[in-house]
């Protein structure tokens, strides 16, 4: 029931004559697709209007290195199979880069607002010198939402759990519900996230990012040029455990785009880092 007033909430928000195409990924007669990357180019070749991906978990998703581009897309997991009408956040849809290209898990490009919600990515494993491992977002303008996902266990050079990036400050990237960021490896720079000419609102009370490493800076969050707020109701804070080789273990700011405000989310309680 969640996650059907998020999307009814978005639906009306895109106006009364918005129209979503409906696409389901998984195994059975029920599903409109067998492959996520099948339901993303249908979505795109029926134009640009708001495509929902719902992906079921009945099945697994390896080797997955999908592209979403110029399109307006929902792509949420926790389903239990193509016939559900609501997904289950509390089992996500996991979907893996193990043992398919060096390239992120996914890669949302050009312009257009993408909703994630309900998944996992994980084992992405970009080369040393891209960005992304999980997560990559280029290009612009886009408003990125992410709700109740986990980037976890990625690997690239810059932004192993999420690189986003841009030459104009036209990338908004925004944080909802039981959100987490861990066990990325970077071996350049962010180890969780890697964020440049950008905004993040990493604003939820249930937001996790630890246990992230860098080669260089920025174990948790590298930012350049970015904007960021950051505030998480966990007991830890939102970032803890992570760790850079040279500066900022949490978190790595530099440049004047934006700023960075770190508060609580409670009017008695310390935010922690």
């Amino acid at each position: 029931m969640y996650s059907c007033r998020l999307l009814l909430c978005g639906l009306l928000a895109l106006g009364s004559s918005a129209h979503a195409d409906v696409f389901t990924v998984g195994s059975g007669a029920a599903c409109t697709h067998a492959s996520i990357q099948d339901a993303i180019t249908a979505g795109l070749a029926n134009g640009t209007g708001l495509d929902v991906i719902n992906v079921a978990r009945n099945r697994s998703y390896t080797a997955q290195a999908l592209v979403a581009q110029n399109d307006t897309l929902v792509i949420q997991g926790g389903f239990a199979d193509c016939s559900s009408a609501t997904g289950d956040p509390n089992n996500p849809t996991v979907l893996s880069g193990a043992g398919g290209a060096a390239a992120p898990v996914l890669r949302i490009q050009g312009s257009g607002n993408v909703t994630l919600r309900n998944l996992v990515l994980q084992g992405g494993d970009a080369p040393a010198n891209a960005d992304g491992g999980g997560l990559a977002i280029v290009d612009g303008p886009h408003q990125i939402t992410l709700n109740n996902v986990q980037l976890a266990s990625n690997h690239a050079g810059r932004g192993a759990g999420m690189a986003v990036t841009t030459g104009v400050s036209t990338i908004s990237v925004t944080f909802q519900g039981d959100s987490r960021i861990y066990g990325n490896q970077a071996s350049s720079d962010g180890g969780g996230i890697y964020c440049r000419s950008a905004s993040l609102s990493l604003v939820t009370e249930n937001l996790i990012i630890n246990s992230n490493t860098s080669g260089r800076d920025g174990g948790g969050v590298y930012a350049e040029n970015c904007g960021i707020d950051l505030a998480s109701g966990h007991a830890l804070g939102a970032l803890w455990n992570n760790q850079a080789v040279r500066n900022g273990g949490g978190i790595y700011v530099f440049g004047a785009f934006g700023g960075t405000r770190i508060y609580s989310l409670f009017s008695d309680a310390l935010t922690r880092l």
